[in-house]
């Protein structure tokens, strides 16, 4: 995906999105009048004055079908907490989710935690929910990776339903492949300056998204809310996508040379 289209006929710059880019991320890189193609938030580039954006819902949208899987086993549970990345790591409390998951253990058969691989290695970060008997899984690296989206989806799949105690991608990837989800455990803070703690962002998502709540989860998977959130509406038909982003025929070799770069 591309943020910006070429001038004068040169190719356009790419970058590799695994999952997809804030526009609070990239605004910064961008000039006065040059196009963003946003992933999801419209509404947010809008907001900060970027009134030239085109929707183009997120990358996982335009993956093609899975993989015949056979079921996931009856009553399997995936947690996914909130984790950074390799630029914004943030501290999380594990020994803190790891025995608020223990009163979901009447509810579920068994239940397996999905670190970010950096935590994954950590073995103490393991033991938290390993020392409980919780199993622990990772999807591996997601920069420099472009098989990541589809081992993240082969992972999610293979659980009936999964929880996260913050609303985010992969939770949503969840919802929208039609996989029961809620939303608990004990805030996390990603936004250093503002919400450390994390309760603003559960007091939001809470409000935002009551359906979701563990209090009212019935079982039953939110897909239309998923692929709202993830941006369905917006995804554009291959010839669509190669309009919108000017990859004409004369500019192909000089952009697959950029993406191999």
């Amino acid at each position: 995906l591309a943020e910006k289209p070429p001038r004068d006929h040169e190719p356009l710059g790419v970058d590799v999105v695994e999952h997809g880019e804030a526009v609070g991320e990239v605004a910064h890189r961008l000039a006065d009048g040059d196009p963003v193609f946003a992933l999801v938030e419209v509404d947010i580039a809008e907001a900060m004055g970027l009134d030239h954006v085109a929707a183009l819902g997120a990358p996982f949208l335009y993956l093609p079908p899975p993989p015949a899987l056979p079921p996931p086993p009856a009553a399997s549970l995936l947690a996914m907490p909130v984790h950074g990345w390799e630029r914004q790591r943030i501290a999380v409390d594990f020994a803190a989710y790891a025995q608020a998951l223990v009163a979901l253990r009447p509810h579920f058969r068994s239940i397996a935690v999905c670190l970010y691989w950096f935590d994954y290695q950590d073995a103490a970060n393991r033991a938290h929910f390993e020392s409980l008997g919780f199993g622990v899984v990772t999807a591996g690296h997601r920069d420099g990776n472009p098989q990541f989206l589809h081992d993240l989806r082969k992972l999610i799949l293979g659980y009936e339903t999964m929880t996260t105690n913050r609303a985010q991608t992969g939770f949503f990837y969840a919802l929208a492949m039609g996989r029961p989800g809620f939303l608990f455990g004990p805030p996390a803070g990603v936004e250093g300056w503002i919400d450390p703690s994390g309760h603003l962002f559960a007091a939001w998502q809470a409000q935002q998204f009551p359906s979701l709540t563990w209090d009212k989860f019935d079982g039953m998977a939110q897909v239309e809310l998923a692929q709202a959130e993830l941006g369905a509406q917006h995804v554009l038909s291959p010839a669509g996508l190669r309009e919108r982003l000017l990859w004409q025929p004369d500019q192909q070799m000089a952009l697959a040379s950029t993406v191999q770069a």
